[in-house]
């Protein structure tokens, strides 16, 4: 199971963020997480709406921040239903660390995969699974910082928890199902885009944290594997990579086809407390 919230947690605060503010100003609940995001983050930057482009061109960005929530049990459900996994306790427990929000963007429910403390990067999908405006799976926001990995505020709050870095949306949620189905002491952080290298501001954050990078079995996925590893080793970071199994699977099809844990078998460091 995912480390457990340390005592004292409360969820994190529900916001509704200005839409000339990137960074939101939620308190973070540990101050050596603010002052290193702090560090790495600068002053908050200020997202500049651009007018929506065509319904003809592929719509990829909302122009600010809508109002998120934390969801009912049945909108965690729908997510667990659109990923094809077989409970909702990862959508949950992703929900619980601040990691997965609700919205209305466009007129369409949709679900937010984010840092609630830190929603530097928010990519949002449709509540009925399809495409937003028949063009695009995924939607950013204006300003995005499409570099920065997602999950890395839950990782600095648990320090001695091991790292899954994971591509995609698909694959963040699918690793919250397996930090749930207690497949080990880890936290899921995620990149959007195989093409991406991690953000520069965000490398100092990964030293001597254990790393697990679960690679896509594709040469796509292999390639973002190697980038990775070679940027997180340069930072500091204890790094192994796990090619997840079956020919062309991301985490999510592995899951959500009935994968059992493949992780623990190839572990070859011991588990640590789950209690920070």
């Amino acid at each position: 199971m995912i480390c457990s919230p340390p005592i004292g947690y409360v969820d994190p605060p529900e916001f509704i963020a200005d839409c000339d503010v990137m960074i939101a100003t939620c308190e973070l609940r540990s101050g050596r997480c603010d002052a290193e995001l702090k560090a790495a983050l600068g002053p908050p930057k200020p997202a500049r709406p651009k007018p929506l482009r065509n319904f003809d061109v592929v719509v990829r960005e909302l122009p600010a921040l809508p109002e998120f929530r934390s969801g009912t049990a049945a909108e965690l459900a729908q997510v667990a239903r659109i990923r094809k996994l077989p409970h909702a306790d990862g959508p949950a427990l992703a929900a619980h660390h601040g990691t997965l929000r609700f919205c209305t963007a466009y007129d369409e429910p949709a679900w937010a995969v984010m840092d609630v403390e830190n929603p530097c990067n928010v990519q949002l999908r449709t509540m009925s699974g399809r495409l937003w405006f028949g063009k695009t799976k995924v939607m950013g926001i204006t300003g995005n910082w499409a570099a920065w990995p997602v999950g890395l505020s839950v990782a600095l709050r648990m320090p001695r928890c091991e790292i899954w870095l994971v591509e995609g949306t698909g694959d963040f949620i699918a690793a919250w199902h397996c930090a749930a189905d207690g497949w080990g002491n880890f936290v899921p952080v995620a990149m959007f885009g195989a093409a991406q290298l991690i953000h520069d501001g965000a490398l100092p954050l990964f030293a001597s944290r254990r790393v697990a990078i679960i690679q896509q079995h594709d040469a796509p996925g292999a390639a973002a594997a190697v980038r990775w590893d070679e940027q997180l080793r340069r930072a500091g970071a204890q790094v192994r990579v796990c090619v997840v199994p079956g020919a062309g699977d991301d985490l999510n099809d592995y899951v959500s086809a009935g994968g059992g844990d493949f992780w623990n078998a190839e572990r070859s460091h011991p588990r640590h407390d789950q209690h920070d």
